[in-house]
């Protein structure tokens, strides 16, 4: 019993060693940069306005075809984090996570709708936008 114990607690251990190990972060610049590049830079890259600058003016921009400037890892967080928690993830949600189905405003810019990296894109049912 005592042998059978330890083989237990040896393979438990093993697996959760395992899982942990397999288990790839995303990160920033290995994951997120270069789907932004690819699909957001030219609306959101280094000729957009701040966002402080875009609110003021926002006809204005919208009008040239810009966002406001997320073109750094600072500037991107500011729409992952307090106090616009979600938005980013809002407007890439392919609507199968949404009550009424509707995708959000910048879905129809990720292109492809294949397959998505799902470390990426974690929430959507497709893979290839953001849920809530």
């Amino acid at each position: 019993m005592n042998r059978t114990f330890w083989s237990l607690i040896l393979l438990v251990g093993f697996v959760l060693w395992a899982s942990v190990s397999l288990a790839e972060d995303v990160k920033y610049r290995t994951h997120i940069k270069q789907v932004f590049d690819a699909k957001c830079l030219s609306c959101h890259g280094s000729s957009s306005p701040e966002y402080e600058q875009f609110g003021v003016e926002k006809d204005k921009w919208l009008k040239q075809g810009l966002g406001m400037k997320m073109d750094s890892f600072r500037q991107l967080t500011n729409f992952v984090v307090w106090p616009n928690t979600g938005a980013v993830m809002r407007r890439l949600d392919d609507g199968k996570n949404t009550k009424d189905g509707k995708p959000g405003n910048m879905y129809q810019y990720l292109g492809d709708t294949g397959k998505k990296d799902k470390r990426i894109f974690p929430c959507s049912s497709s893979g290839s936008g953001f849920g809530h």
